[in-house]
């Protein structure tokens, strides 16, 4: 059987995505889909630009209608490539024309699948998308040839870390977030390497993601919905083990919180203490806010590395 291959980016993937082509054999024959961006002439443009040097690239439309030799153009090809866009519609217009179907026989055959944001979680089972509107959100209707999710611009878009880390809190899948630029290769259904070469740009980072776990097991918590807000960040959890505190900051520079201004009459008020803990010992701070309850961060935001460790509290 031929080896199943998914390379797919967090996002922003030239000239990274190059490396792709170094997969299969000289002058690949390359398929370019751009269904999430509406096909727009500018994205397809590009791709062909980045890749028309070391390959042979052809675009799949499916508007006005798809080609009558879309089975053959599709399997005839070594790397199909999927841009960036509105994921539930591209997948909407797929499953329409059975597109969904010959994507999956192509991966069966060898032809190596790949892409970047929208053509990262298309693969998975599940994935965090604003496909629905301006406001993030969990979809559970990936095609489903990986299992578990995928949240792309992990460190390009500010919401998409606390909102994929309260979804896998709550009970969506766990699976994989990347950066900008960083590309995860999957052989059959495994992770098999990641990373970017560092000409292309500062070092990042790719994690997985997990649910955290609790101490009181027969004690389930009380169902919450399952869509992310804007500005709404991971709610504490008091049942959170001292270990699952230190996963998730394992790899995070500790710095002492801002403190706040106090209000007209100069009081402030003191908030539950945070638990960290440095390389020798556990420290215990407490956090402050105003007088109006906003609550003050305790941490910076974390420190970008080239790989992040694919622990199960990792975020």
């Amino acid at each position: 059987m031929a080896e199943r291959r998914i390379v797919a980016f967090g996002g922003d993937p030239y000239p990274a995505y190059l490396n792709v082509l170094d997969l299969v054999r000289p002058s690949p024959r390359v398929l370019y889909v751009g269904t999430a961006s509406a096909e727009d002439p500018s994205s397809a443009l590009l791709a062909y630009d980045q890749l028309a040097d070391r390959a042979h690239v052809r675009r799949l439309e499916f508007f006005p209608w798809p080609p009558e030799d879309i089975r053959e153009l599709v399997l005839s090809q070594d790397v199909i490539v999927v841009n960036g866009g509105n994921t539930a519609n591209m997948l909407a217009i797929w499953r329409a024309h059975g597109f969904d179907v010959l994507v999956r026989d192509a991966w069966e055959q060898g032809i190596v699948l790949s892409g970047w944001s929208a053509g990262l979680i298309c693969w998975f089972e599940a994935g965090v998308t604003d496909s629905f509107g301006p406001q993030l959100a969990g979809m559970r209707d990936g095609l489903g040839i990986l299992p578990g999710s995928a949240c792309p611009h992990y460190d390009g878009e500010e919401l998409r870390r606390p909102i994929y880390r309260k979804l896998v809190d709550e009970g969506f899948p766990a699976g994989y977030a990347a950066d900008d630029g960083v590309g995860l290769h999957f052989v059959d259904t495994e992770l098999a390497e990641s990373g970017r070469p560092a000409r292309a740009r500062p070092p990042t980072a790719w994690s997985r993601v997990a649910r955290r776990r609790s101490t009181h097991a027969s004690s389930p918590p009380p169902p919450r919905p399952e869509l992310g807000y804007p500005g709404e960040g991971p709610e504490a959890d008091p049942d959170r083990r001292e270990q699952d505190v230190e996963e998730e900051h394992a790899d995070r520079k500790q710095e002492p919180p801002q403190r706040p201004a106090g209000d007209r009459d100069g009081r402030l008020r003191l908030h539950p203490a945070t638990r960290f803990r440095s390389s020798t010992s556990l420290i215990t701070r407490e956090a402050v806010s105003s007088i109006d309850s906003s609550v003050m961060s305790s941490t910076g935001h974390p420190r970008r590395r080239w790989i992040a460790s694919a622990c199960s509290s990792s975020s």
